[in-house]
């Protein structure tokens, strides 16, 4: 995966992100010499999931497993013990 660094993602974002949607290419971008981001390449899907639905997930397997008979603060009680 090649790394840019943010000046010339900024010189160049329209050629990267041409890249990354008919290449599939992948960035690491570099802030002063460092790592700080990766941009990928994202399919219809993968938007689908990285909106509210990857919560209405999380949302319903906290109610699967959440504690019977037990309040919110009740379960906060008992984790702070």
């Amino acid at each position: 995966m090649p790394y840019i660094g943010v000046r010339e993602l900024r010189e160049k974002t329209t050629q990267v992100i041409r890249d990354v949607r008919e290449n599939r290419a992948r960035y690491i971008v570099t802030l002063r010499g460092r790592p700080v981001a990766v941009i990928l390449p994202m399919t219809e899907a993968d938007v689908a999931e990285s909106g509210w639905s990857v919560y209405e997930k999380l949302a319903e397997q906290i109610r699967r497993e959440w504690p019977k008979g037990l309040s919110t603060q009740e379960v906060m009680d008992e984790v702070r013990r």
